[in-house]
Protein backbone atom coordinates (compact mmCIF):
# COMPACT_ATOMS: atom_id res chain seq x y z
CA UNK A 1 0.00 0.00 0.00
CA UNK A 2 1.39 3.40 -1.04
CA UNK A 3 -0.06 6.89 -0.79
CA UNK A 4 1.16 9.92 -2.73
CA UNK A 5 -0.16 13.46 -3.05
CA UNK A 6 -1.82 14.13 -6.38
CA UNK A 7 -0.33 11.96 -9.12
CA UNK A 8 3.18 12.50 -7.83
CA UNK A 9 5.29 9.39 -7.28
CA UNK A 10 6.79 11.00 -4.16
CA UNK A 11 5.41 8.75 -1.43
CA UNK A 12 3.83 10.23 1.69
CA UNK A 13 3.01 6.94 3.41
CA UNK A 14 3.37 3.22 2.73
CA UNK A 15 2.77 -0.08 4.50
CA UNK A 16 0.96 -3.42 4.38
CA UNK A 17 -2.75 -4.19 4.55
CA UNK A 18 -3.81 -5.99 7.73
CA UNK A 19 -5.81 -9.24 7.93
CA UNK A 20 -9.04 -7.28 7.32
CA UNK A 21 -7.63 -5.67 4.19
CA UNK A 22 -7.27 -2.28 5.89
CA UNK A 23 -4.41 0.19 6.11
CA UNK A 24 -4.16 2.83 8.83
CA UNK A 25 -1.91 5.85 8.61
CA UNK A 26 -1.65 9.52 9.58
CA UNK A 27 -1.11 12.16 6.92
CA UNK A 28 0.72 15.32 7.94
CA UNK A 29 -1.21 18.42 6.88
CA UNK A 30 1.78 20.68 7.58
CA UNK A 31 1.20 24.45 7.75
CA UNK A 32 -0.98 25.23 4.73
CA UNK A 33 -1.28 28.78 3.43
CA UNK A 34 -5.04 29.36 3.44
CA UNK A 35 -4.88 32.96 2.25
CA UNK A 36 -8.46 34.33 2.14
CA UNK A 37 -9.92 30.78 1.88
CA UNK A 38 -11.45 28.93 4.83
CA UNK A 39 -10.17 25.55 3.72
CA UNK A 40 -7.96 23.74 1.24
CA UNK A 41 -8.77 20.45 -0.47
CA UNK A 42 -5.69 18.27 -0.88
CA UNK A 43 -5.71 15.50 -3.49
CA UNK A 44 -4.11 12.10 -2.91
CA UNK A 45 -3.71 8.81 -4.75
CA UNK A 46 -3.65 5.39 -3.06
CA UNK A 47 -1.87 2.49 -4.80
CA UNK A 48 -2.52 -1.13 -3.77
CA UNK A 49 -0.30 -3.89 -5.15
CA UNK A 50 -1.22 -7.58 -5.04
CA UNK A 51 2.11 -9.27 -4.28
CA UNK A 52 0.94 -12.59 -5.75
CA UNK A 53 0.28 -11.13 -9.20
CA UNK A 54 2.22 -7.84 -8.93
CA UNK A 55 -0.93 -6.11 -10.18
CA UNK A 56 -1.46 -2.54 -8.93
CA UNK A 57 -4.73 -0.66 -8.66
CA UNK A 58 -5.10 2.99 -7.72
CA UNK A 59 -7.82 5.29 -6.41
CA UNK A 60 -7.84 9.05 -5.85
CA UNK A 61 -9.30 10.68 -2.75
CA UNK A 62 -9.45 14.14 -1.20
CA UNK A 63 -8.83 15.43 2.32
CA UNK A 64 -10.11 18.82 3.42
CA UNK A 65 -7.83 20.89 5.67
CA UNK A 66 -9.82 23.64 7.39
CA UNK A 67 -8.62 26.80 9.09
CA UNK A 68 -11.49 26.52 11.62
CA UNK A 69 -13.06 23.53 13.43
CA UNK A 70 -16.49 24.72 12.30
CA UNK A 71 -17.72 27.24 9.77
CA UNK A 72 -19.91 30.19 10.70
CA UNK A 73 -21.58 32.26 8.01
CA UNK A 74 -23.89 35.26 8.00
CA UNK A 75 -26.32 34.18 5.30
CA UNK A 76 -28.33 37.40 5.30
CA UNK A 77 -28.77 40.72 7.12
CA UNK A 78 -31.80 42.93 6.84
CA UNK A 79 -33.37 45.95 8.48
CA UNK A 80 -36.78 45.42 10.13
CA UNK A 81 -39.25 47.95 11.58
CA UNK A 82 -38.08 47.01 15.12
CA UNK A 83 -34.35 46.84 14.40
CA UNK A 84 -32.48 44.29 12.33
CA UNK A 85 -32.59 40.60 11.53
CA UNK A 86 -29.69 38.22 11.18
CA UNK A 87 -29.64 34.79 9.51
CA UNK A 88 -26.76 32.64 10.78
CA UNK A 89 -25.66 29.28 9.38
CA UNK A 90 -23.28 26.77 10.96
CA UNK A 91 -21.75 23.76 9.26
CA UNK A 92 -18.77 21.45 9.58
CA UNK A 93 -15.73 21.96 7.30
CA UNK A 94 -16.77 19.02 5.12
CA UNK A 95 -20.24 20.45 4.50
CA UNK A 96 -22.98 18.95 6.75
CA UNK A 97 -25.00 21.48 8.80
CA UNK A 98 -24.48 21.61 12.56
CA UNK A 99 -26.83 22.25 15.45
CA UNK A 100 -25.32 25.01 17.58
CA UNK A 101 -26.03 27.62 20.24
CA UNK A 102 -25.74 31.09 18.72
CA UNK A 103 -25.43 34.42 20.51
CA UNK A 104 -25.00 37.99 19.31
CA UNK A 105 -23.37 40.50 21.64
CA UNK A 106 -22.20 44.09 21.66
CA UNK A 107 -19.54 45.28 24.13
CA UNK A 108 -20.14 42.17 26.25
CA UNK A 109 -23.94 42.59 26.33
CA UNK A 110 -25.97 39.78 24.75
CA UNK A 111 -28.50 41.14 22.25
CA UNK A 112 -30.00 37.87 21.01
CA UNK A 113 -29.64 34.11 21.42
CA UNK A 114 -30.92 31.07 19.58
CA UNK A 115 -30.26 27.55 18.33
CA UNK A 116 -29.72 26.49 14.73
CA UNK A 117 -32.14 24.01 13.19
CA UNK A 118 -31.17 20.64 11.74
CA UNK A 119 -30.43 22.61 8.57
CA UNK A 120 -27.84 24.66 10.48
CA UNK A 121 -29.88 27.89 10.25
CA UNK A 122 -31.18 30.33 12.88
CA UNK A 123 -32.94 33.68 12.55
CA UNK A 124 -32.18 36.28 15.23
CA UNK A 125 -33.95 39.60 15.75
CA UNK A 126 -31.79 42.38 17.17
CA UNK A 127 -32.61 45.86 18.44
CA UNK A 128 -31.63 48.78 16.26
CA UNK A 129 -27.85 49.22 16.49
CA UNK A 130 -25.02 50.83 14.55
CA UNK A 131 -21.41 49.71 14.46
CA UNK A 132 -20.00 46.25 15.10
CA UNK A 133 -21.33 43.30 17.07
CA UNK A 134 -19.98 39.78 17.67
CA UNK A 135 -21.61 36.49 16.66
CA UNK A 136 -20.53 33.43 18.70
CA UNK A 137 -21.48 29.79 18.08
CA UNK A 138 -20.84 26.66 20.16
CA UNK A 139 -21.70 23.08 19.15
CA UNK A 140 -22.34 20.18 21.50
CA UNK A 141 -18.83 18.69 21.24
CA UNK A 142 -17.24 21.96 22.35
CA UNK A 143 -16.19 23.35 19.00
CA UNK A 144 -16.75 27.09 18.76
CA UNK A 145 -16.27 30.04 16.44
CA UNK A 146 -16.92 33.76 16.43
CA UNK A 147 -17.29 36.41 13.76
CA UNK A 148 -17.40 40.24 14.02
CA UNK A 149 -20.22 41.73 11.93
CA UNK A 150 -21.04 45.29 10.88
CA UNK A 151 -24.61 46.56 11.18
CA UNK A 152 -26.17 47.09 7.73
CA UNK A 153 -27.07 50.65 6.68
CA UNK A 154 -30.75 51.55 7.15
CA UNK A 155 -32.39 52.77 3.94
CA UNK A 156 -35.70 50.88 3.93
CA UNK A 157 -39.11 52.53 4.17
CA UNK A 158 -41.05 49.32 3.38
CA UNK A 159 -40.60 45.86 4.93
CA UNK A 160 -41.89 42.39 4.11
CA UNK A 161 -41.71 39.60 6.71
CA UNK A 162 -42.90 35.99 6.80
CA UNK A 163 -43.75 34.04 9.94
CA UNK A 164 -41.09 31.43 9.14
CA UNK A 165 -38.13 30.84 6.85
CA UNK A 166 -38.80 27.17 5.98
CA UNK A 167 -42.19 25.64 5.17
CA UNK A 168 -43.47 22.14 4.57
CA UNK A 169 -45.38 21.26 1.42
CA UNK A 170 -49.04 22.18 1.90
CA UNK A 171 -48.45 25.08 4.32
CA UNK A 172 -49.56 28.61 3.49
CA UNK A 173 -47.17 31.55 3.89
CA UNK A 174 -48.20 34.33 6.26
CA UNK A 175 -46.83 37.72 5.20
CA UNK A 176 -46.65 40.96 7.17
CA UNK A 177 -45.99 44.26 5.38
CA UNK A 178 -44.84 47.34 7.32
CA UNK A 179 -44.13 50.89 6.17
CA UNK A 180 -43.04 54.19 7.65
CA UNK A 181 -46.19 55.82 6.27
CA UNK A 182 -49.41 55.24 8.21
CA UNK A 183 -51.43 54.74 5.02
CA UNK A 184 -49.93 53.35 1.85
CA UNK A 185 -50.58 50.86 -0.94
CA UNK A 186 -48.05 48.14 -1.77
CA UNK A 187 -47.85 45.60 -4.56
CA UNK A 188 -47.02 42.08 -3.34
CA UNK A 189 -45.60 39.76 -6.01
CA UNK A 190 -44.50 36.16 -5.42
CA UNK A 191 -42.75 33.87 -7.90
CA UNK A 192 -41.13 30.44 -7.81
CA UNK A 193 -37.57 29.47 -8.71
CA UNK A 194 -38.60 28.97 -12.36
CA UNK A 195 -39.63 32.64 -12.55
CA UNK A 196 -43.36 31.81 -12.73
CA UNK A 197 -45.51 34.49 -11.04
CA UNK A 198 -47.84 32.87 -8.50
CA UNK A 199 -49.33 35.95 -6.85
CA UNK A 200 -49.70 39.63 -7.70
CA UNK A 201 -51.93 41.67 -5.40
CA UNK A 202 -52.36 45.26 -4.24
CA UNK A 203 -52.27 45.52 -0.44
CA UNK A 204 -53.53 48.58 1.46
CA UNK A 205 -51.73 49.35 4.72
CA UNK A 206 -53.53 50.69 7.78
CA UNK A 207 -51.52 52.23 10.62
CA UNK A 208 -48.43 51.27 8.65
CA UNK A 209 -49.21 47.53 8.59
CA UNK A 210 -50.98 44.86 6.56
CA UNK A 211 -51.12 41.06 6.62
CA UNK A 212 -51.72 38.58 3.83
CA UNK A 213 -51.66 34.78 3.49
CA UNK A 214 -50.34 33.14 0.33
CA UNK A 215 -52.22 29.82 -0.05
CA UNK A 216 -50.11 26.79 -0.88
CA UNK A 217 -49.79 25.84 -4.52
CA UNK A 218 -48.12 22.76 -5.96
CA UNK A 219 -46.16 25.14 -8.22
CA UNK A 220 -44.31 26.63 -5.21
CA UNK A 221 -41.37 24.33 -5.88
CA UNK A 222 -38.32 24.44 -3.64
CA UNK A 223 -38.07 28.23 -3.26
CA UNK A 224 -40.48 31.16 -3.33
CA UNK A 225 -39.47 34.80 -3.73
Amino acid sequence: MRISEGNDENLISQGTLDAKGQFHTTLDTGQPDFGPARFIDRHFTAFVTDTSTNRTEQRQFDLRVSHDPLHLCIAKQEITPAGQRLYVTTYSPDGPPLRADVSVSEAGRVLAEGKTSRFGLVRLDLPSRTGKFLVRVVVGDGRRAELPVDSPPSSNTLWLETDRTLYRAGEQIHCTISAEKETATALLVAWNWHGQTLLSRDVRLTNGKAALDIPYQSTFGKELT
